[in-house]
Order: structure tokens, then C-alpha cells, then sequence
């Protein structure tokens, strides 16, 4: 007796057709696994499945591969980044669909808020979006404040992950397309860095809304320029978020443990 278990990871799941191979697997699988909840409402409600059928196992880290020696000081003078700047980073591609423009307009308003504050701008990873987050750069006169480094290799970016304040990636969600994840909030979490996104998707459950970071409203400028004065005015909210962050990726998000989780799964229903 032959047991089918489907596993659904991407967007493409959003994609209604009665007659493909995934409707098949999905609807006739003792079981489904999925990266987070709202992908199980979704595919749930699709599929006319029962609560049973469908378990959520998480995305998982490789910790070795995220190790840095340098300290967060050592860092900062490597890149010649003062100790008493504000570092906000991004990691990501720049498509429509990741608003890295609103964090920009965001470091504008804070600017005006609070001309003495000291806060720096970093975005790794390009795409088409590139030239549009540049101009608006240069319009918004943030030259100095906002840093485009383009792709980096893994070293690279896991240095800026560590030397950073805040690590922020506000999304849009759209019919096709939800957040499945957001694994770099956990990247972030891992180097004790406090994390702000949006509140849709994967998201949802990647932050600890309090506890690892904040999140906010979609597409939501003065909730975000909020969120980051909050978390730049209490460094020891910055200090707790991050801790417990990376305490939580320890014990739930390395590979070990979610092979783990798949063993089980497997077991349970063989």
C-alpha cells in the first residue's frame, strides 16, 4: 500500500488548474507539507482538505554556514562605519514586489524628524528595481545616508547582518504571489539583530511580533518610520529582541532540527 506525501514550497500552488499534477498530488496525498500557515489555509481551502492531511514544517538554517568571528566593533571599523551610526539593512532582490522604497522614504522622514541622528541606509542584492530605488535616492537627497552594494558573497552579507542595528524587509503581497517564508528574518535574528516586516504571509510567523522584531501594516510609511524610532530610541528593547531571536533559531530553525521533523512526519505516516 503506497502512501503519497506532497510537499508544496513556492507560489505556484496559488495557480488554480484542475487537471495538473500538483492538483493531483495535493488532493490525493495522505499528507502535505508546508513552510507556513497561511500556505495551509490556502492550499486547505483550494483543495477541500481536512485539517489532518496538512503539516507545516519550517524552513531551516545551516548555522555553520552563517558563523562570522569578527565582532559587530571589528566589523564596523572594516567597513569604516562609525560605532555610534544607526545601520538599517536589506537583503534581497529588488522587485516589485519588496518595497525597499518605502524604507527609503522612511530614512527620509526620519531625517526630518531627527536631523542629528546619525542612521545609515544598506541595501544587498539588485534587480530591476535598481535604477528606480537609486533615482530616489538622489531625488530624496539620501546619497550619503543610503549604501548600495549590489550581490555580495555569503561572507560579506553575514558581516553586514552582524554589524547592523536593524534588519528590515517590508513586502506586498499579491494574488499570485505571498511571502513564504522570510528566512532572512531569521538570518537577521541569528546575529542578535531585531527585525521589522510586514505583516502578510510567511512573515507572520518568521517574526515574533514584540519578541524578535515588529511588524507592520503593508505598505504603511508612517508605521514604519514609528517602528524604527522605537527601535532606535530603546536599545534595550533592541538587545532583548535580538537575543531571544537568536536563542529561537538555535533551538527551532537549525537543519538538524527540521530533518527531524521530516523523520517524524514520514514515520507517522508510513
Amino acid at each position: 500500500d503506497k502512501k503519497l506525501i506532497s510537499i508544496a514550497y513556492g507560489n505556484d500552488f496559488l495557480i488554480r488548474n484542475p487537471l495538473s499534477l500538483k492538483t493531483y498530488y495535493f488532493r490525493n496525498a495522505n499528507k502535505i507539507i508546508v513552510i507556513n500557515n497561511q500556505m495551509k489555509q490556502i492550499i486547505k481551502k483550494m483543495h477541500h482538505l481536512s485539517e489532518d492531511q496538512l503539516e507545516i514544517i519550517f524552513v531551516g538554517l545551516d548555522l555553520k554556514e552563517l558563523d562570522v568571528k569578527k565582532s559587530k566593533k571589528e566589523l564596523r571599523k572594516e567597513f569604516s562605519i562609525p560605532e555610534n551610526q544607526f545601520v538599517l539593512l536589506s537583503v534581497g532582490r529588488h522587485v516589485p514586489r519588496k518595497k525597499f522604497d518605502l524604507v527609503i522614504k522612511a530614512v527620509s522622514e526620519i531625517k526630518k524628524l531627527k536631523p542629528a541622528l546619525n542612521i545609515k541606509y544598506v541595501l544587498i542584492g539588485d534587480g530591476q528595481k535598481t535604477q528606480y530605488l537609486k533615482n530616489l535616492t538622489k531625488q530624496l537627497n539620501l546619497e550619503s545616508q543610503i549604501e548600495f552594494l549590489g550581490s555580495c558573497d555569503l561572507e560579506k552579507r553575514n558581516k553586514f547582518y552582524k554589524l547592523s542595528d536593524i534588519f528590515l524587509m517590508p513586502v506586498e503581497t499579491t494574488i499570485n504571489r505571498i511571502e513564504g517564508f522570510g528566512i532572512v528574518f531569521l538570518e537577521a535574528n541569528y546575529y542578535n539583530v531585531p527585525v521589522i516586516g510586514t505583516a502578510t504571509g510567511g512573515i507572520l510567523e518568521a517574526i515574533l511580533d514584540g519578541e524578535t522584531g515588529l511588524l507592520i501594516k503593508t505598505n504603511d510609511l508612517n508605521d514604519l518610520v514609528e517602528k524604527i524610532l522605537y527601535l532606535y530610541e530603546n536599545e534595550n528593547v533592541r538587545k532583548k529582541m535580538g537575543e531571544k531571536g537568536h536563542n529561537r533559531v538555535i533551538n527551532e530553525y537549525s537543519w538538524q532540527k527540521i530533518v527531524d521533523d521530516y523523520i517524524r512526519v514520514f514515520k507517522n505516516t508510513i
